[in-house]
């Protein structure tokens, strides 16, 4: 009978000593023996109809390997339901050899998950960031709506803050002569806006179209401080353009020209912009807080994850990208999504642990509770008839299920935060 000793090598790593006693290494022998001679042609003999005996002597070679081949394939098959292990790789045969007796003995490396040891997933303190809107942010929205309805005429005169000029820049070396690659062109800056260098923005007020004009920066060096690449800079600006922007009013009229359907005041898009920005960061806020509180019980609650796993993760993801680009740098995407792979693998594990302790499933139950919610009767009714659907909805349904069951027993402190432009308030 087959006996199997396992010694731990790491946490994802156990090392299998097989032995395969002789007895079964001569009916494996024998079968091979069977498989050759009926694939071997011997001269004076009809294929498959050669004596043993000269087939044996003739072929020892392959027999042997064949024994040897089906031998390990099936120690370790047997040897390895001898044990409570699921390798979650392809077993690598570190060593293997026959005894004195015949008997095989082999020793296999596999990666199996290792088991997951909870320290702490309730009670963690978790501050959640709910951002609040403020006319403010409406009033930036309302601006930007107004600038993709806004004209744009040439000014025949000097540039004046709020103009916008189009420009070559051309940097220019101490002698002022022009740096190689260092050329900019069509470069639109609106005065005044701080969206570009303060310094060099105020020398560009009161230029005209078709103006040349040279422009410099100077560095202050403080004393102890960390001193500039360079302590100034040149640049020969050519203006291509000065325009203005003429807005239009935002009144009632102007929210009809829109024609959206429900909308006829401007109080009434104030409310419609209100209700978008509320739900955009109303997912930034649960996006944010699922992510922190995720790190949080990975850190509290520690553990490897097979090498192994984490490429066939890398090479999904591989595999998506290069339907889009064959020539993708391999070992770049590895790289770059090491951490997202290592991240997404761990939390999935740790998830399925909590609920597995805490006897959290998603089953028909839940999914009929779901349809039912569904006032759409053709959804309602794609959802029945399609089982991938619902794997996906009990899957969906599982993961809200454990999640909530973490934030029902976390200490939650929310902090109220005010959106910020240049955090996207911008954004359309």
């Amino acid at each position: 009978m087959v006996s199997t000793e396992i010694t731990t090598v790491d946490s994802c790593r156990r090392e299998l000593r097989i032995k395969v006693p002789a007895e079964i290494v001569d009916q494996i022998r024998k079968e091979q023996a069977k498989i050759v001679q009926k694939e071997v042609v011997i001269k004076g003999y009809r294929q498959g109809r050669a004596p043993m005996h000269i087939v044996s002597n003739l072929y020892a070679g392959t027999i042997e390997k064949y024994t040897l081949d089906e031998a390990l394939q099936q120690g370790y098959e047997k040897g390895l339901q001898k044990t409570d292990l699921e390798p979650v790789s392809q077993p690598v045969i570190k060593k293997f050899d026959y005894d004195d007796q015949q008997n095989l003995t082999l020793q296999v490396e596999v990666e199996v998950f290792p088991e997951i040891d909870l320290k702490r997933y309730k009670g963690l303190k978790i501050d959640k960031t709910v951002y609040k809107i403020e006319d403010k942010d409406i009033d930036h929205q309302l601006d930007l709506m107004l600038k993709e309805k806004a004209t744009v005429t040439a000014v025949d005169a000097h540039a004046e803050k709020g103009h916008y000029i189009t420009i070559d820049m051309q940097e220019l070396d101490k002698s002022h002569m022009p740096l190689v690659g260092k050329k900019y062109e069509n470069m639109r800056i609106q005065l005044g806006a701080e969206e570009f260098d303060k310094d060099l923005e105020e020398q560009m007020i009161g230029v005209r179209t078709g103006e040349e004009r040279y422009i410099e920066k100077k560095y202050k060096h403080r004393f102890m401080s960390k001193q500039p690449a360079k302590s100034e800079e040149r640049y020969n600006i050519t203006v291509k353009a000065v325009e203005k922007e003429d807005l239009p009013i935002l009144n009632d009229d102007f929210i009809a020209q829109l024609n959206v359907e429900g909308l006829k005041t401007v109080a009434e898009l104030r409310d419609r912009v209100r209700d978008r920005l509320k739900y955009e960061w109303g997912q930034q806020s649960e996006q944010e807080f699922y992510h922190q509180f995720a790190h949080e019980l990975l850190q509290q609650n520690p553990f490897e994850v097979p090498e192994s796993m984490v490429q066939n993760y890398l090479n999904q993801i591989i595999s998506e990208i290069r339907k889009k680009d064959e020539n993708v740098d391999l070992d770049e995407v590895r790289k770059r999504y090491r951490v997202d792979a290592l991240f997404n693998i761990k939390w999935y594990h740790l998830k399925r642990r909590i609920a597995e302790v805490e006897n959290i499933t998603a089953g028909d139950e839940d999914y009929n509770s779901y349809i039912e919610s569904i006032e759409d009767d053709k959804l309602k009714k794609l959802y029945l008839d399609n089982p991938e659907i619902k794997q996906r909805v009990l899957s969906d349904l599982f993961e809200k299920k454990v999640f909530d069951f973490l934030v029902e027993h976390a200490k939650i402190k929310t902090e109220q935060r005010s959106i910020k432009t240049e955090k996207g308030v911008g954004k359309e």
